[in-house]
């Protein structure tokens, strides 16, 4: 029978049974001591103490006794028959027994070297080999056993439960452990079958082998010593087993399952290559790896590989490097600054940091944690970071990097590759030709080896280098230049500028057709671009039927907004606005800088010089400077405004406003009937064939003078002293077309060099001169007073003729006919041999006065068919006589008084038929004879 023996809260001395008493045969003992310094002692028999709580004294004697610490309430640490050192044990005496309980919670114990029984109960236990043929009863659970204390190696098997060797007598029984501690010797550690286990050789060439659990196999360095390790071999068998080898080049064999090796423990970096198995560096110097999966690296800067199964692989801390090869790996840079590595791939990968995923090729199904840098394959692909600083390098291939937020390096390789700012929260500025990168995700990037840009949805900077460049704008009014190379320019959305401005030569740039020469803009493609600014050369600028922004920038431009209401600007230079697409008229002010009507709807313009205009009716005017206005096709109005303009009519009639005298109007013939209306002295060009030239008023006051030209003009001036000249140069007679000379009111003068020139002045209309510069006649109804020649001293030849009003006629020192025509004209002879003649019918009123008559030099040329009783040819002696010195007598014609001056014509001298009628004067006291007349 069992004696039950149970002490109190004090201090109790207990005392079991010998086998064979009378009132314990058996002598077997449970004895408790409870509270209290107790002494509690077994005797003979299987006895199972139970020291309780306090400092006993227990004694298990004679038999197979047990020290039990089930009922403590925390673990224990306990030498058997030595000492205790934790929880209820601390202070025990121990002697006598064989066997030791331990309790509910995590207990140390160890036995005495002979053959113990220990059972460590529930807890997270700790059992020491102490040699002997012990049975080792771990129970519930992580429990430990250490082998480290032995001095040989040893041999543990937890599927069998059978140990040998270090000091383990035959017949040493093992259960129920999950991680085991080796010698520093050779260990052969074997794993629970079925359950993960924990086996630690610790230093010497162990042989740990998994079994069908989730194993972890360490050949050296469990935590917190220092070893000298060996050439283990970790098997980890079947399930996910975890191999750490430790030092001195390692066989590490996975096994089935998916399976890890760590090199947390390394003093330096691993390189792990688990599709070769070969492995170097630090604590992987050496190491062969078979079947193994996953690898974890060390504290340092390593290069993980993975193999074409599905791979995970943790660098740890340090800068890694992490390939997975094939597969759906998962690659966890963890702390450091981390690269995965797809150059291996056969073609493109998707990598992307922020949704940390990889797909295509080697990528597909990647799983990326705390991975700051990528390196892309040999093919196109798509890499994308996160919110840190990152580095992605896209190797050959075209391919496409999206730094995200952060400072990021952004590294093309080969291959056409392109930099995207898609997903950036505001603009950016990116420069592929001098680096300056910043705003949104941009700020901080280098990029380098890019060819292409993809600004955000926002406005956005990018600027190209001297290669042939992709720049896509995006969303957002972005501004684009793409310098040297045969660029693709896409603005997308928004209001997007192209720059020219650093090109060395001169641009054509056409946004009608996308199409781009010269300079940089050579080979260039412009899609969705609404604003230029040219070069500082002579660009050509054409827009489309948007509202295009185009500024010329330096260098004489030529720029063309089309539709839309566009802001023209010609910068510096002399730059021309053209409008010859419009299909209606337009209406363009240089003097304030605005445009209506066609293509010109809406327009501004600033810095322009110059205007094409359709080829309908356009209104141009010019501003302050010098312009040149053409109107092309359509009847034009051109107005150069003030400072010396060219003004082009085209065909069609044209209407010119002159407003300098250097004004040039070009007019060809066949280019319609046009006018210029000038408020200026103006003199038209040669060969600028203008039908009509005018002052703009015609009631004006103001002295404005009017030249024609060669051609044929209608020449009309105001109502002031304007010269009107029929644009003759003389000394000859002009050959051209006569013209017609309007002067209005005021005291005009008229310059012809055409006999045939058709002056139209009115009485009334002011004391006007004409000077002709050929034979000319003055017509009936012509309201002009005075007619002479161009020039008072030329000695050429010219006759004048004037009409029935009082004219004043005057030649030159050539030998000029004059004739007074009717009227009481005033004749001037001036020098040369001057013939003064008489055609009209005679009267009172048709009585000249020859001012200058030289008896010497001048004859008076009588028409016969006035002076019918006169022969032709030179008067004769008998028919002339000077009726203040003698009487008439009735032969006499042409009657002379020398006292009064005047001359007197009778048909019958002194009969009484006629009466001498008076036909003109000349100055008294000349010796006039019959010589100096001439009936013809």
């Amino acid at each position: 029978m069992t004696q039950f023996l149970n002490g109190g809260p004090a201090n109790d001395p207990i005392a079991g049974t010998d086998p064979g008493s009378p009132i314990n045969p058996d002598g077997i003992d449970i004895i408790n001591g409870l509270g209290g310094d107790d002494t509690l002692l077994g005797l003979g028999g299987n006895d199972t103490i139970q020291g309780g709580a306090g400092a006993d004294y227990m004694d298990g004697g004679a038999g197979f006794d047990t020290l039990s610490f089930a009922d403590a309430t925390a673990g224990v640490g306990v030498a058997l028959n030595a000492f205790g050192v934790a929880g209820e044990a601390v202070g025990d005496t121990m002697i006598g027994f064989e066997a030791v309980i331990g309790s509910a919670f995590g207990d140390q114990i160890a036995g005495d070297g002979g053959d113990n029984v220990i059972d460590a109960g529930a807890g997270n236990d700790y059992i020491q080999l102490s040699g002997g043929a012990d049975t080792m009863i771990a129970g519930d659970g992580y429990d430990l056993f250490d082998g480290r204390v032995v001095g040989a190696g040893f041999t543990v098997n937890l599927t069998t439960g059978v140990g040998s060797g270090g000091g383990m007598a035959a017949g040493t029984t093992l259960s129920g452990f999950e991680l085991v501690l080796g010698s520093a010797f050779d260990d052969n550690q074997t794993a629970n079958l079925n359950l993960g286990t924990g086996l630690v050789g610790f230093d010497g060439a162990d042989i740990l082998n998994g079994a069908n659990g989730d194993d972890t196999l360490v050949g050296d360095n469990y935590a917190g010593t220092v070893v000298t390790g060996g050439t283990d071999t970790l098997n980890g068998g079947a399930g996910n087993d975890t191999l750490e080898g430790g030092a001195f080049g390692d066989v590490l064999n996975g096994g089935a399952g998916i399976d890890v090796v760590l090199y947390y423990g390394s003093a330096a970096a691993v390189t792990i290559n688990l599709a070769s198995g070969v492995a170097s560096g630090g604590e992987a110097q050496g190491d062969t790896l078979t079947d193994v999966e996953s690898a974890n690296g060390s504290t340092f800067d390593d290069v993980l590989v993975g193999s074409s199964v599905t791979n995970s692989l943790y660098g740890y801390t340090g800068n890694d490097k992490l390939d997975g090869g094939a597969g759906a790996d998962t690659l966890d840079g963890a702390d450091g600054i981390d690269t995965v590595i797809y150059a291996a791939a056969a073609g493109g990968v998707v990598v992307n940091l922020t949704l940390s995923s990889g797909i295509g090729d080697i990528a597909q199904g990647d799983t990326l944690l705390n991975i700051e840098n990528v390196i892309g394959s040999g093919f196109a692909d798509i890499l994308t970071g996160n919110g840190l600083v990152n580095i992605l390098d896209g190797g050959i291939g075209n391919d496409v990097l999206d730094g995200g937020v952060g400072a990021d390096t952004l590294q093309g390789g080969a291959g056409i590759d392109t930099a995207t700012y898609a997903q950036s929260n505001a603009g950016v500025t990116a420069d592929l030709k001098f680096g300056v990168n910043s705003g949104g995700f941009a700020q901080g990037d280098v990029l380098q080896g890019i060819e292409n840009l993809i600004g955000s949805a926002f406005a956005d900077i990018l600027r190209g280098d001297d290669t042939g460049n992709a720049l896509g704008g995006g969303d957002g009014d972005d501004l684009i230049n793409g310098y040297g190379g045969a660029d693709a320019i896409d603005g997308g959305a928004g209001v997007d500028t192209i720059y020219y401005d650093a090109s060395a030569a001169a641009v054509a740039i056409d946004l009608r057709n996308g199409t781009a020469a010269g300079g940089d803009a050579q080979g260039d493609t412009l899609t969705a671009v609404e604003n230029i600014v040219g070069s500082s050369f002579a660009d050509n600028l054409i827009g489309n039927t948007a509202g295009n922004a185009i500024d010329g920038g330096l260098g004489d431009d030529a720029i063309a907004g089309e539709a839309g209401a566009d802001a023209l600007n010609g910068g510096g230079g002399v730059d021309t606005a053209w409008y010859n697409n419009s299909a209606v008229g337009v209406q363009v002010s240089l003097a304030n800088g605005v445009g209506t009507g066609g293509d010109a709807q809406g327009d501004t313009l600033s810095g322009i010089e110059n205007l094409v205009g359709s080829s309908f009716a356009d209104t141009l005017i010019g501003g302050i400077g010098t312009n040149t206005l053409t109107g092309g096709g359509g009847s034009d109005t051109l107005d150069g405004g003030v400072g010396n303009d060219v003004l082009n009519g085209g065909a069609d009639d044209d209407l010119f406003k002159v407003d300098s005298a250097l004004d040039q109007v070009v007019e060809v013939l066949g280019g319609g009937t046009d006018t210029v209306e000038s408020t200026v002295s103006y003199a038209l060009a040669a060969g600028s064939a203008v039908e009509f030239l005018q002052t703009t008023d015609a009631t004006g006051s103001s002295s404005i003078n009017l030249r024609g030209n060669a051609l044929q003009q209608i020449i009309t001036g105001n109502d002031g002293a304007n010269i009107l000249h029929d644009g003759g140069t003389g000394p000859l007679p002009d050959d051209g077309l006569p013209d017609t000379l309007i002067g209005h009111g005021g005291n005009d003068r008229y310059v012809v060099y055409d006999a045939a020139a058709l002056i139209v002045e009115l009485a009334g209309e002011g004391t006007d001169r004409l000077a002709a510069g050929v034979d000319f006649v003055l017509a009936e109804g012509v309201d002009v007073e005075h007619l002479h020649t161009t020039s008072s001293i030329a000695t050429y030849a010219i006759n004048l003729t004037g009409n029935s009003l009082r004219n004043w006629v005057r030649g030159n020192d050539g030998a000029n006919v004059l004739d007074g025509g009717d009227g009481i004209d005033t004749l001037y002879g001036m020098g040369g041999a001057d013939a003064f003649r008489f055609s009209t019918a005679l009267g009172s009123n048709n009585v000249d006065r020859i001012a200058d008559f030289s008896v010497a030099d001048d004859s008076i040329h009588l028409d016969d068919a006035i002076f019918a009783a006169l022969g032709l040819g030179t008067l004769a002696d008998s028919a002339f006589k000077d009726i203040a010195v003698a009487a008439r007598d009735a032969d006499d014609r042409i009657l002379y008084n020398s006292t009064t001056g005047s001359l007197f014509y009778d048909a019958d001298g002194s009969g009484s038929a006629f009466t001498a009628v008076k036909f003109a004067s000349v100055s008294p006291g000349l010796a006039l004879s019959a010589a100096d007349f001439m009936v013809i």
